[in-house]
C-alpha cells in the first residue's frame, strides 16, 4: 500500500477541481505499490470512490493533465512526485527510459545535460538552458 504516496498527494500544491478528483488521486496513491504504480482497473477504482467507470476515466484524464498521475499503459497509472518539490524529477519512469538514459549519457556533449520531461523521458538540453542563462 502506498501510504507514503498518499502523503505526497495530500501535501501537493495542486488546485483540485472538486473533492471527487482529490479522492480519486488519493485512492490511486493508496492502491499503488512501492514504485508508485497502481494496477487497479477503472471499475475497481470507481467502486472504491463511489463513481462510475466513465467518470473515473474523465477524472484520470484531468489528473494526468495536471501532472498528478502518469499513464503507463495497459491499465497502469503512476503517481507523479514532481508536484511537491520543484526542480526534482521523481515521477515514475516509463518502460525503456533507462535504456534511453544510458544512450543519451554515452552520446552527450560537454555542453549538454540530461533533463527529464514531465512524462518521464530523458532528453538532452544545452547546459545554458538548464541553468536558466
Amino acid at each position: 500500500m502506498g501510504l507514503g504516496h498518499v502523503k505526497q498527494i495530500m501535501e501537493a500544491g495542486v488546485e483540485w477541481s472538486n473533492p471527487t478528483e482529490k479522492l480519486l488521486a488519493v485512492t490511486v496513491a493508496y492502491y499503488s505499490d512501492r514504485k508508485a504504480v497502481c494496477r487497479s482497473t477503472m471499475a475497481e477504482l470507481g467502486e472504491v470512490v463511489g463513481i462510475g467507470r466513465r467518470r473515473v476515466s474523465d477524472l484520470i484524464d484531468g489528473l494526468c493533465e495536471k501532472g498528478v498521475l502518469v499513464r503507463l499503459g495497459h491499465g497502469r497509472y503512476g503517481v507523479s512526485y514532481d508536484l511537491a518539490e520543484a526542480g526534482e524529477q521523481r515521477s515514475v519512469q516509463p518502460k525503456g527510459s533507462a535504456e534511453e538514459l544510458a544512450r543519451l549519457q554515452a552520446s552527450r556533449g560537454a555542453d549538454e545535460g540530461i533533463v527529464f520531461t514531465k512524462d518521464g523521458w530523458p532528453v538532452l538540453q544545452p547546459l545554458s538552458k538548464i541553468r536558466g542563462e
